[in-house]
């Protein structure tokens, strides 16, 4: 057992994945090697809360926040941590790449590259980079680092949305993200990750779970220039194949070393049935089934291709918080605000364990006090009432309590010197007793009187054999054991009686 964890509150970090369409959240438990579901819980958002990623009803977001929170059974009423997945629309990413850069180097770089590649100025974003490792491109082995930013004004409405909910949220992050960390299938190679839902299509480059490039799709812009009510499943397989197609020849014209295969596509089963045959046609990759890269306990469940991004999201919340070094779109890091909000609730755990012990020790005084109060007015009236009965003494008084004390130690006298043989007697007795005699009972009044005792025998040769070994022995007499203790012939109930001699 650890012992710090019995003095710091125990936390819960749930992912929660927003869309315009929905909240998803869930709550995973780790042990060495397994990941279990606690939580899993869903609220569909009215189309009026978000467009295009950006919080239009405010009060009906925070509804539906405590809604999802209630859904969750109570698991984050007291550590309501949680890491964030915002719409994809709205975020800014892009990947430099920096050859034999030492991480100063590397910073510096950074630092002049932010100012002259976002489309609005710093200062009104909340962003963050982080290194992705190495790979081979143009025949140099490059260190990759992802940028990923947001508007101040667009995450600000999610942060206090979030707050007044009564949500911590310790890292808002990209849904590219979350979906890279998850996938297994392309480790050793590139691959496509198209993701589909209700806003459009995530088309994700990803390798050893880094987000490797990636672009956002909505619908609506299709529907829009193409004066289309809705999307039918050939217009789906169109729009897709063009997008893939393009996203794939701009990653490769880029990192022409680099040849994309394969892709997975995560979609509603209905969609995916339909198309995904043809889709390999136009775009020339095969498609590899999506392979999810956790170690899941038993009963875990397969969740469906929408609830992935939520996955992701919840899976970061199992890093140990000083261990989490991915961007966090927020006004504070994620190691800052969630260091800053464990101090709070470990100086709030201390506080109640001061102020408990405090009022504990408080009544212990009280009680004490009372305590020793009522133990001296006891021994005052004992005092006063032994003054009330006692009165003056005469020499005759205690003549006769000295008579009183001497007939007491006449009784007593003998009663000790015949106490130094009982043992003895007990002894010798045990020492006669043959095999299949169990004594039960001893009655010795005085080495004057006849000892009596009472047992079960095994048998009547038993018993007859402990009788004839008391007659013949030098220490007792008169022994006698009633003919009417040998009725039965088996576990005889009997009772004998002698005489001490020895002294």
């Amino acid at each position: 057992m650890n012992i710090v964890n019995l003095f710091y509150p125990g936390e819960k970090i749930a992912g929660l994945a927003i869309s315009d369409s929905s909240l998803r959240l869930l709550l995973f438990h780790k042990t060495d090697s397994t990941i279990s579901l606690i939580v899993q819980a869903g609220v569909r958002l009215a189309p009026s809360i978000l467009e295009n990623g950006e919080v239009k009803d405010k009060e009906g977001l925070i509804s539906a926040l405590k809604k999802i929170k209630e859904k969750a059974g109570g698991y984050l009423d007291k550590t309501p941590y949680a890491i964030v997945s915002l719409p994809q629309e709205g975020i800014y990413s892009k990947v430099f790449q920096f050859p034999n850069l030492n991480p100063e180097q590397i910073k510096d770089a950074m630092n002049l590259n932010i100012s002259t590649v976002l489309p609005v100025a710093p200062s009104d974003t909340y962003l963050d980079w982080q290194e992705q490792g190495e790979f081979q491109i143009d025949s140099v082995i490059s260190r990759e680092v992802l940028l990923e930013a947001v508007r101040k004004e667009r995450a600000d409405a999610y942060i206090d949305a979030l707050n007044k909910a009564g949500f911590m949220a310790l890292a808002f992050e990209s849904p590219s993200q979350s979906l890279a960390r998850l996938v297994e299938n392309f480790e050793d190679e590139a691959g496509l990750i198209a993701y589909l839902n209700e806003e459009g299509i995530n088309l994700v480059i990803t390798q050893k779970n880094f987000v490797r490039f990636n672009r956002f799709v909505a619908w609506s812009a299709h529907l829009a220039k193409e004066k289309e009510a809705e999307l039918t499943r050939e217009r789906i397989l169109d729009v897709l194949a063009k997008e893939i197609n393009l996203t794939v020849n701009f990653f490769q014209s880029e990192h022409k070393e680099t040849v994309l295969k394969k892709f997975t596509l995560l979609a509603p089963e209905a969609v995916k049935a339909g198309i995904l045959d043809q889709l390999q046609t136009k775009t020339g990759l095969e498609h590899q089934p999506f392979k999810l890269k956790i170690h899941r306990a038993k009963n875990f469940p397969l969740f469906d291709d929408s609830w992935l991004i939520a996955v992701g999201t919840a899976l970061r919340g199992l890093i140990p918080r000083v261990e989490d070094a991915i961007n966090s779109l927020m006004p504070v890091g994620t190691e800052a605000a969630y260091a800053k909000r464990k101090f709070v609730s470990y100086f709030t755990l201390w506080s109640d364990i001061i102020a408990a012990l405090s009022i504990a020790i408080m009544i212990l005084f009280v009680g004490s006090h009372f305590f020793l109060n009522s133990i001296l007015t006891g021994v005052d009236r004992q005092l006063e009432t032994r003054g009330i009965i006692s009165g003056p003494v005469t020499l005759g008084d205690l003549e006769q309590k000295a008579a009183e004390i001497n007939e007491k130690l006449k009784i007593m006298v003998p009663a000790a010197e015949n106490a130094n043989f009982v043992s003895p007697v007990i002894e010798k007795i045990l020492a006669l007793a043959p095999p299949g005699i169990n004594l039960t009972q001893l009655g010795l009044s005085s080495l004057d009187q006849p000892i009596s005792i009472t047992g079960i025998a095994s048998s009547r040769d038993a018993a007859l054999l402990f009788k004839n070994k008391l007659e013949n022995s030098p220490d007792f007499s008169d022994v006698n054991l009633p003919l009417g203790s040998l009725v039965q012939t088996q576990n005889i109930l009997f009772t004998i009686s002698f005489k001490w001699k020895a002294r």
